[in-house]
């Protein structure tokens, strides 16, 4: 199981991907979050370079943050700060 399917049963969500909509080989679970494969690489590279801190620009809806804190979560250390300025997504991604 990869790790966008193992987040969606994680929640209890029956989410259908769908297709990325300017390239249909990628796939997403909403519109203008985080593509899953990208995510799936984001969490590949912190589990592989076990950072200590993880800075993040643009929260929206927080896809890419649960990538990357799962990898966090895996290596059982470092810190995840995310930063988002529009109110909207920040009470999304909460």
């Amino acid at each position: 199981m990869n790790i966008t399917d193992s987040f969606l049963e994680k929640l209890g969500w029956t989410v259908i991907k769908i297709p990325e909509v300017t390239d249909n080989r990628f796939s997403m679970i909403n519109d203008g979050s985080v593509e899953c494969e990208t995510g799936e690489l984001l969490n590949a590279f912190v589990r592989r370079l076990k950072p200590i801190n993880v800075l993040e620009t643009g929260t929206y809806k927080g896809w890419s943050s649960a990538y990357m804190a799962e990898g966090l979560r895996e290596n059982r250390m470092g810190n995840l700060i995310t930063i988002e300025y529009e109110q909207a997504h920040i009470d999304t991604s909460q």
